[in-house]
């Protein structure tokens, strides 16, 4: 990638002091400046940023990305972002500043990036298991397995979360999966292919007014109101390098995926009078190549 120029940073998320059981993004993300956070459930379902005073509305204004493809409804119709990994098994986050237009897409945000782990490159197998309690019955089991033989590494893990919310009617239930396989074909190329599962309903408080949220903040008018994702990744890529200053990558990615919501929209003021609700449903298929060429070289030379 072309980053030269552009204001970087990079999350090393093992070594960050942060509930990752909850993907807790004010603490994940505290170091970067100029972010703006919005946390929408207690979990961590979905990612809200948004940089240089954009909304963070699921990070709608970053190309969001998993190991460098495309994760999000449609990159340019539709960038908004369902699908957020468990930050346990994600390695880092790399984040560009500044409209990515140049590789990446319109979104004035700039890039996002998750970089899952790698398969255990000394073992066979490495098991790690962990299972987290906390507030309003909070369960988080996160389940990794990888491990590398030969030429060929491995990484999968599996993750269950459910619990409530603060406020009533907000509870929440989610199923997360990936496997990675990868093979070293020779000391010059690469080659993996990588399947990402993610579903979960969520039942939605729905809003209050300012009368409302000053009486009773931890209240909530709708007993209707639902929200449905799934989504289905899959990624192929290959790279070759020449030589140190000539390196080769290729990668075909899709997506197909779904997000409906059911309930009663009125503004809070209104009582649910029990009558039909509205129903809003996504589709969405996606596919999508990008192969780059770089080549470094040197113009000239200074003593």
């Amino acid at each position: 990638m072309i980053t030269q120029g552009k204001k970087t940073e990079a999350i090393n998320v093992e070594n960050t002091d942060a509930n990752k059981a909850t993907n807790q993004s004010r603490q994940i993300y505290a170091k970067i400046p100029g972010l703006n956070i919005w946390e929408s459930d207690g979990a961590g379902i979905q990612l809200g940023l948004g940089g240089r005073g954009l909304n963070p509305s699921r990070t709608s204004n970053f190309n969001t990305r998993q190991n460098g493809y495309d994760i999000s409804a449609d990159a340019l119709g539709y960038p908004e972002s369902y699908y957020t990994p468990p930050s346990e098994a994600i390695d880092e986050i790399q984040l560009i500043r500044g409209a990515a237009s140049l590789q990446f897409g319109p979104q004035f945000g700039g890039l996002l990036n998750f970089k899952l782990k790698e398969g255990h490159p000394n073992k066979k197998i490495e098991l790690v298991a962990r299972h987290t309690i906390g507030s309003y019955g909070l369960n988080n089991t996160f389940l990794s397995i990888s491990g590398a033989s030969k030429n060929w590494s491995y990484y999968s893990y599996g993750n269950y979360k459910i619990g409530d919310d603060w406020r009533p009617n907000s509870s929440f239930d989610l199923k997360n999966g990936y496997i990675k396989v990868k093979n070293k074909i020779n000391n010059q190329s690469f080659i993996s292919i990588e399947v990402t599962k993610m579903s979960y309903l969520a039942q939605q408080p729905g809003g209050l007014t300012d009368k409302q949220f000053l009486t009773k903040p931890d209240s909530s008018v709708r007993e209707r109101n639902w929200f449905k994702v799934d989504w289905n990744l899959a990624a192929l890529q290959y790279d070759y390098e020449f030589n140190s200053n000539t390196k080769f990558n290729t990668r075909t990615f899709g997506l197909i995926a779904s997000r409906e919501a059911v309930g009663n929209l009125d503004k809070p003021f209104y009582a649910d009078f029990m009558e039909k609700r509205n129903v809003i449903s996504g589709q969405f298929k996606n596919i999508g190549n990008e192969t780059r060429l770089i080549h470094l070289y040197e113009i000239g030379s200074s003593e």
